[in-house]
């Protein structure tokens, strides 16, 4: 292995390393995140009486087992400048059980109408998850096929080096993808952006009350 080899190997390394420890690190954190805030909004009354919402809940458990199971170890590799490199055989098959709608008589069309919006709405969010998972996960992907149809080939470190790295960006993407999902939810569902915006001015208002009543209670404490 000579010079010039040696030199591309240790500059895509540590491009990766650099990746993981800025990218992934934000990642993990926001996914963490997000993924909770999605599991808490779809289970709000207004959202869990639909059947998707619970393919969307099961779908946020898994990013969050994911990240933290996968991700988590990655960042912490290259925080401690070990870069391991992982082959992660990942497949997903999302199903979205069907909805039927029964009225029960002529006197709801009025809220049959507003579940089929919630229907088309819901179709727009399983759409974008999909559209989005097909665009991170692309180059992971083509990484697989090609490391399969060139499993004997012979590969100069050069190639070895750069299939490495392409590798590992591929899969830095998927989990960017994991970490992502409210912010399209959010982009993609205007009754998401509502039940979003009523589930934290609740939280908001319940944490007003209780700084109010301590408030209250310590004025209390003091007067006596």
């Amino acid at each position: 292995m000579n010079s010039t080899t040696i030199t591309l190997t240790v500059y895509l390394a540590n491009i990766q390393i650099q990746i993981i420890r800025y990218l992934l690190t934000i990642t993990l954190i926001i996914g963490n995140l997000s993924n909770l805030t999605n599991i808490l909004i779809f289970s709000q009354h207004s959202l869990r009486s639909h059947i998707c919402s619970w393919y969307f809940i099961g779908s946020s458990i898994g990013h969050l087992l994911y990240l933290n199971m996968g991700c988590l170890t990655r960042v912490i590799s290259a925080w401690t400048h070990v870069l391991v490199l992982f082959n992660i055989r990942h497949t997903g098959h999302h199903q979205i059980a069907p909805t039927t709608l029964i009225g029960l008589n002529h006197e709801i069309r009025y809220r049959r109408r507003r579940l089929r919006k919630k229907d088309i709405q819901y179709i727009k969010l399983s759409l974008i998850q999909v559209a989005a998972y097909i665009v991170f996960n692309t180059l992971h992907g083509y990484n697989t096929i090609h490391e399969v149809i060139t499993q004997n080939q012979i590969k100069t470190p050069e190639q070895r080096a750069i299939e490495g790295f392409l590798s590992g960006t591929g899969l830095n993407l998927h989990y960017v993808y994991t970490g992502i999902t409210f912010f399209l939810y959010t982009l993609a569902s205007e009754t998401f952006r509502q039940a979003c915006i009523l589930f934290w001015k609740r939280w908001l208002e319940h944490l007003l009350h209780l700084m109010f009543l301590r408030s209250n209670h310590q004025t209390t404490v003091q007067i006596a």
